[in-house]
């Protein structure tokens, strides 16, 4: 059976007068609205757990089936399209305490193929789902499972990926610098992470839970490339960090934190 590879969207382009010679650029995208429905949808549950797949049929064909958070579910499906076209739904998989297991819509879009191929699936959240084939009459073909899951916690003394660090060239042994000058962040991230992962300075104020976009933070930028550094010039006094982000679509996507460091207006006098 002839196969189309769907493929993943195009990353934010390079906005090619922001970019930095140190291989970040400057220019933000916003934040987009999740069209992760998973808590609105109407679900099923069951005392049994759904198929992993439909081993008959081989129509649908996940290209991974444990993807990180920010990577896109890509797949291939039968080049000969049936009456109607095709559809596909994606549901989360669930288990109550009970042990009852559900099923939830989360999303459901036309697949694309041809020259110009699918963007694949963008996952809001970590979790178990399940990508589910149909006819244009709502007759399932296929289904496949597939997991995604947080991006471990780098560690920049280890050398471990993904992570972020910052440098100063004038800082006192406590990490106090003044307003104006030069935070560095040099940042490392393996090379299978989102091309549209980010970096931002935000002030600590004790209510970050792991989610944010670029109009959260003091100054962000679009990291490009698995390595690289970018430099904040933070304009107010306040104790900041800066975040490293796997995805600008994905508000909790948030992958690692830096030092933090206090900036004052100028420095005590001893």
């Amino acid at each position: 059976m002839t196969c189309l590879l769907l493929l993943a969207a195009g990353c934010p382009q390079s906005n090619e007068g922001n970019k930095q010679a140190d291989g970040v650029d400057t220019g933000m995208p916003a934040a987009e609205t999740s069209g992760d429905t998973t808590d609105q949808a109407a679900g099923t549950a069951s005392d049994a757990a759904p198929p992993d797949s439909n081993s008959e049929s081989g129509a649908l064909n996940l290209i991974s089936r444990e993807l990180k958070l920010g990577q896109r579910m890509q797949f291939s499906i039968p080049e000969e399209r049936p009456a109607g076209g095709y559809m596909l739904r994606i549901q989360k998989l669930g288990q109550s305490a009970d042990g009852k297991f559900s099923q939830s819509d989360v999303d459901s879009f036309e697949p694309v193929s041809g020259g110009d191929s699918s963007n694949g699936w963008l996952p809001q959240s970590t979790g178990k789902f399940v990508a589910i084939l149909e006819d244009g009459t709502g007759n399932e073909i296929d289904r496949e499972k597939f997991t995604v899951a947080a991006w471990p916690e780098g560690d920049p003394v280890q050398q471990l990926e993904p992570y972020v660090s910052i440098n100063v060239g004038e800082v006192t042994e406590d990490m106090v610098l003044k307003v104006g000058l030069p935070i560095v962040a040099y940042w490392k991230v393996p090379d299978d992470f989102p091309h549209d992962s980010w970096i931002g300075l935000f002030k600590v104020d004790g209510n970050f839970e792991g989610s944010a976009s670029a109009d959260d933070a003091a100054e962000s930028a679009l990291l490009n490339g698995n390595k690289g550094q970018f430099t904040f010039f933070p304009k107010e006094p306040g104790r900041y960090v800066v975040r490293l982000f796997s995805s600008y679509e994905i508000a909790a996507s948030h992958a690692g934190d830096s030092q933090e460091i206090t900036v004052v207006e100028e420095y005590d006098e001893q």
